[in-house]
């Protein structure tokens, strides 16, 4: 908790969004590319949010991870199961809202867990893709996995991510909330940040200041040294 702390700080925090939303990381299309938007709110919606869309399968590749054909067939294969268990979980669960994700017997996270191992049973599709895809089914509640994310929350073990950023969240859905408040007031781009969810706004503050810095130049300022994450009490 107290990693997130220091990942959240400053105005480090803001500057991380405002890069990553600022048109320089195809990232910042993931959660909206090929949909359409509610007229009244300008919030992207999914118009199949029980099954995987080819744009579903597409999005992989602005966050590195593209798919191949083959891998695209099957997974359009295991879409009727999918549809099933996705079919559960309410498309306005939060992740702050939910029941605690320590108990994966029982709902929502019995079917979430169910639709996490069904995706990997393909050739191909790993941790990383399967919770990218889930993700982009149910943006405010299923967190993606990457390992720079895991780093900078110090995730030690494979099957606690959900518990750990969960209470991150929730222990910091003030903070989150007015970071996402001050992007969408700096950027007037309704189809990729109206609608963001606490979940995305963290993971993105958080990857950014551990690794996604580095990757342009002039991103400096919002970098945590390892150092400072270690030290966090």
């Amino acid at each position: 908790m107290a990693r997130a702390g220091v990942l959240l700080a400053g105005d480090e925090a803001l500057a991380a969004l405002d890069l990553y939303f600022g048109g320089r990381y195809t990232g910042a299309w993931f959660d909206a590319v090929g949909r359409g938007t509610d007229p009244a709110s300008g919030v992207p919606v999914d118009q199949e949010p029980n099954r995987l869309t080819i744009e579903d399968l597409l999005s992989l590749s602005l966050l590195d991870v593209p798919l191949q054909p083959r891998e695209m067939i099957d997974l359009f294969e295991v879409n009727r199961d999918l549809d099933h268990l996705l079919g559960r979980i309410s498309c306005r669960l939060t992740l702050g809202g939910a029941p605690s994700a320590c108990d994966l017997t029982e709902t929502p996270w019995a079917s979430a867990d169910e639709a996490h191992r069904l995706l990997r049973t393909v050739s191909g599709v790993g941790r990383t893709r399967a919770s990218k895809l889930l993700a982009r089914k149910r943006p405010h509640l299923i967190p993606i996995w990457d390992r720079h994310v895991a780093e900078g929350l110090g995730m030690r073990g494979p099957d606690n991510d959900w518990v750990i950023v969960q209470d991150v969240v929730v222990a910091h859905a003030d903070r989150l909330q007015d970071l996402g408040d001050q992007l969408r007031g700096n950027h007037r781009d309704a189809g990729r940040i109206d609608g963001l969810s606490l979940l995305r706004v963290l993971d993105v503050i958080v990857w950014m200041r551990v690794h996604g810095a580095d990757l342009i130049g002039g991103g400096e300022i919002v970098k945590v040294s390892p150092r400072s994450l270690i030290r966090a009490p």
